[in-house]
């Protein structure tokens, strides 16, 4: 009879327990992924006052809901929950909870809009790498026939030609020092289209890749300086900086949330948008967006987002728990969540 009242407890706590809809996406160091996909030990960024790091998951839940669920944010930041889910806010310097139903936003509270990733690691931004995000946005690999129609690789023993043409200088100069840094021969030629004159690069790397997908940096363990020398590079290539703007802009959905992840780890805040080209021409391809500013700049205030509670569900809700209380999430095509978990006990 010592545990007479146990059944009782783990009831109340699942009952109680605080969840998302099932189209909720949580930041993985592999990239967004599906909460519902989430397992004991899948590794998550967990948020805790301020900071960010890689942390295992020790609970998952899944029940069904039935009513109205609260949404709070504004245009640009949402995330929809059942009532009773925590939120995390700071007010003067402490850092705070409050479940959806009891949450006031005003100017007297701050929703944590970005935050310090902290890791182990040291790494940072190879050259080689820099080559890769070149060849990403700019670059080919070269392909030939043979006699039975095969299309074949361009290259020798194992490794593969490449091709990049440029039209602005300070992306040929830029392309040119990083082959030499990295001792990689290349030939230059210049060339015109419609009077546009431009630089056709041509080289050999021994490596099996087209690279044009920036899933490589899914092989690194990450750390902050290094995500903010890849979102250096990445603009250089196929971005826009102004005094009042950084943007990247392409045309590879997975790269785009890839960019992503990496300007969240380097404390930027994220938007991304979705231009349908292809509506006008099957000639298009949707060209996707992201707007990265206020890095570091880590919370705003809680009047600048609004909440609401006409959104009506009737389906399963999932969450995870982390040890640090707090992860990152994001639905649709909203921008990313900071935001609390469910409950741990």
């Amino acid at each position: 009879g010592y545990m007479k009242n146990t059944s009782n407890i783990i009831a109340w706590t699942s009952i109680d327990e605080q969840c998302f809809p099932l189209n909720t996406e949580v930041l993985t160091p592999l990239g967004w992924k599906l909460i519902s996909d989430m397992k004991l030990g899948d590794k998550v960024y967990g948020f805790k006052e301020g900071n960010l790091q890689e942390e295992e998951v020790i609970k998952t839940i899944r029940k069904s809901f039935k009513g109205n669920l609260i949404t709070i944010g504004n245009k640009r930041h949402s995330i929809s929950t059942t009532p009773n889910h925590e939120f995390i806010y700071k007010k003067s310097s402490d850092w705070l909870k409050s479940t959806a139903d009891n949450l006031k936003l005003n100017n007297h509270m701050q929703i944590p809009v970005t935050s310090n990733f902290k890791s182990n690691s040291t790494l940072k931004l190879s050259d080689l790498d820099r080559l890769k995000i070149a060849i990403q946005a700019d670059g080919t690999q070269l392909y030939w026939n043979n006699e039975g129609g095969d299309k074949l690789p361009r290259g020798k023993e194992g490794g593969n030609n490449y091709s990049i043409t440029l039209y602005k200088e300070r992306k040929v100069l830029r392309l040119r020092n990083i082959l030499e840094s990295l001792g990689v021969e290349f030939s230059e030629t210049e060339i015109f289209n419609n009077s546009k004159k431009g630089t056709y690069f041509r080289f050999h790397l021994d490596y099996l890749s087209d690279y044009k997908n920036l899933d490589w940096v899914y092989k690194y363990e990450l750390s902050k300086e290094f995500c903010e020398e890849f979102i250096q590079e990445v603009l250089l290539w196929d971005g826009h900086v102004s005094n009042t703007e950084k943007c990247y802009t392409t045309t590879n959905k997975s790269n785009i949330k890839i960019v992503e992840h990496m300007a969240i780890l380097a404390g930027y805040r994220t938007s991304i948008y979705e231009n349908k080209d292809s509506d006008r021409s099957e000639n298009y391809n949707n060209c996707f967006k992201i707007n990265l500013t206020n890095k570091d700049s880590e919370v705003v205030l809680g009047n600048s987002y609004n909440k609401t509670n006409d959104y009506f569900y009737d389906q399963d809700v999932v969450c995870i728990t982390v040890p640090s209380g707090g992860i990152i999430v994001k639905q649709g095509d909203k921008a990313p969540f900071i935001t609390g978990n469910c409950h741990a006990n």
